[in-house]
């Protein structure tokens, strides 16, 4: 199987940024956003149930929790950012 070849001269950071992107953007960072909280509410609850014991030492588990917490946060604030001005469809 051959290595797929990408074309020389283009580069994403060479597209010129439009609406679509914008709010194909903020889709994005929602649906991460809810994975991310998804995911938090899974170790919560292995947590609360004490299930964690079976799969982590307290170490692991508590390095893994700050981990989704801090991920969480981060695609949280991302999901309630606004675009960028220059994004914005003028009025």
């Amino acid at each position: 199987m051959r290595p797929t070849r990408i074309p020389t001269g283009y580069h994403m950071a060479n597209r010129l940024p439009s609406d679509q992107d914008s709010e194909s953007d903020s889709t994005m960072a929602a649906r991460w956003s809810a994975l991310a909280e998804r995911r938090k509410a899974y170790y919560v609850e292995l947590y609360k149930s004490g299930r964690w014991k079976h799969y982590f030492d307290e170490a692991e588990f508590l390095a893994r929790m700050r981990d989704v917490l801090l991920a969480t946060r981060t695609w949280n604030e991302l999901a309630q950012r606004e675009a960028p001005p220059a994004l914005k469809r003028a009025s």
